[in-house]
């Protein structure tokens, strides 16, 4: 298998390779569809093969335009704005690009939309809408707060780790005292705002900056940056549902 794809040409490599990827999450479904359930599928099959390529296409779109856009153009942002040594800069290109990602994420476009739903169905659907742009927007804000927080972190060397498990000890002890119909939904949350779009690129900033700066290790200092942009959505939500619900 290894060099069969070794021969083969790039995006064909790359539609093999996530096509390999799925075939355990097919697998899955399609075993309990017919060996719990007992039932076929409730489309044909051609539909389902037709939404299993559409599917595959897609990812390995996606993928491949990160690599040729989103990461050489971050990557080289990143080193344009380092060598200046203009410390303002860095941390404002953070925060734009944390805020920036998160906005255009789409698992979270669909957990906000299932949190204003919870907490404002009763007010009607321009309300729903209404709040769950404000959702979005602070767990953008939040996201880009702790994007800089954390590159500043990089930049001084000191770990973020510490930082990383106060913010989940404070998120616990939010959920366990709130009782916001917020609660759960903002446990999600972060797992929405650090999805596929987010966690390349906020990886990439993180290792790449400290790849960067003299004295320090991209293993060390350069990871953490995704747990820290993960708990900011959480804290926000669980914070906005204990104040106003």
């Amino acid at each position: 298998m290894g060099s069969l794809m070794a021969n083969l040409p790039g995006p064909m490599r790359l539609l093999l390779r996530n096509g390999l990827d799925m075939l355990p999450v097919i697998a899955i479904i399609a075993g309990f569809q017919y060996g719990v359930i007992g039932q076929p599928f409730s489309q044909s099959l051609p539909e389902l093969l037709l939404g299993v390529l559409l599917i595959l296409l897609g990812l390995t779109l996606f993928v491949e335009g990160l690599s040729m856009s989103l990461f050489p153009l971050g990557d080289s942002l990143i080193k344009a704005l380092t060598y200046k040594g203009n410390i303002w800069l860095l941390v404002a290109f953070a925060f734009c690009v944390g805020t920036g990602s998160t906005i255009a994420e789409p698992a979270l476009i669909a957990v906000t939309e299932e949190a204003a739903q919870a907490a404002f169905a009763h007010l009607g659907e321009i309300a729903i809408q209404r709040n769950a742009y404000i959702f979005r927007l602070s767990c953008g804000t939040a996201v880009g707060v702790a994007l800089t927080t954390g590159m500043f972190f990089v930049i001084k060397g000191w770990s973020t780790g510490k930082l990383v498990l106060a913010g989940y000890l404070l998120a616990t002890v939010l959920a366990l005292i709130t009782r916001s119909p917020l609660t759960a939904i903002a446990l999600d949350a972060g797992a929405a705002a650090t999805s596929a779009i987010n966690i390349p690129i906020v990886s990439a900033m993180g290792v790449g900056m400290a790849s960067l700066i003299k004295g320090r290790n991209p293993v060390l200092d350069g990871f953490g940056l995704v747990a820290l942009c993960s708990v900011t959505p959480t804290l926000v939500l669980l914070v906005v549902g204990g104040l106003l619900l």
